[in-house]
């Protein structure tokens, strides 16, 4: 008798421990959800985005000319020759 007080015991605390767990967590996700909060995270993203964009055409663009620069010196030193 006394393992079914035990067992009944642990069960009852892991099922409040995990109900006090979820509310928890769905109280984080509520407060992550409002309207505000939604629209700050998507700017912040989207500048994000934006500075990456902007740093791989650069580095595009520079890859480009330096390709440009070696090709034309290549055709060049061949018609010398």
């Amino acid at each position: 008798m006394p393992k079914r007080t035990i067992w009944f015991g642990v069960g009852a605390t892991l099922g409040a421990s995990a109900g006090i767990w979820t509310k928890y967590k769905i109280d984080k996700k509520m407060e992550n959800s409002t309207p505000l909060r939604v629209g700050l995270d998507a700017v912040v993203r989207t500048k994000n985005l934006a500075k990456k964009a902007i740093v791989a055409v650069e580095a595009g663009a520079r890859e480009a000319h330096s390709t440009r620069v070696r090709l034309r010196s290549e055709i060049l030193g061949s018609q010398n020759e």
